[in-house]
């Protein structure tokens, strides 16, 4: 959710406050991975993401040469999963969206919605799992105070 053009604020769409779930602050891959085990936790569903991690090895170039990067450049690509509850049934694909400038840290989560672009589409099931979702989001950051962490991966 940018800002948006002129300096004016942008204002989200009710579809884009339901399927988007904000952080309060910034995660790296081993702060989203315990987000993921505590949702899993929270919410009677099953949890199953993956993560794309990128990097590059630059054997024989210098530090001075264009195109060098150093091993700390290694970064998460993208995270993406899914969220599926049985009883009763619903599910929901999700993804990470990186924040800031660096592209290397979350800062939301995007439910995905393929096909669908208005929130009396969706499946009233999936809206709840949604929203089950994201209260244990909200529960998560309230409970796990901010604390500075190592900004590998």
């Amino acid at each position: 959710m940018d800002g948006g053009t002129n300096g004016d604020e942008f204002e989200a769409t009710p579809y884009e406050m339901q399927t988007i779930v904000q952080f309060p602050r910034i995660l790296n891959l081993r702060r989203a991975e315990d987000l993921m085990s505590y949702v899993s936790a929270n919410v009677p569903a099953r949890v199953f993401y993956q993560a794309e991690i990128a990097g590059q090895f630059n054997e024989g170039i210098t530090p001075q040469q264009e195109g060098y990067f150093s091993r700390s450049d290694k970064y998460v690509r993208d995270i993406t999963g899914r969220i599926t509850r049985f009883k009763p049934f619903a599910g929901t694909q999700f993804r990470f969206e990186h924040g800031g400038k660096s592209g290397r840290y979350f800062d939301s989560l995007v439910f995905e919605t393929p096909g669908y672009d208005r929130l009396d589409e969706i499946n009233p099931g999936e809206l709840r799992l949604m929203d089950s979702v994201r209260e244990a989001i909200d529960d998560y950051f309230a409970e796990h105070p901010r604390v500075k962490f190592n900004y590998g991966l």
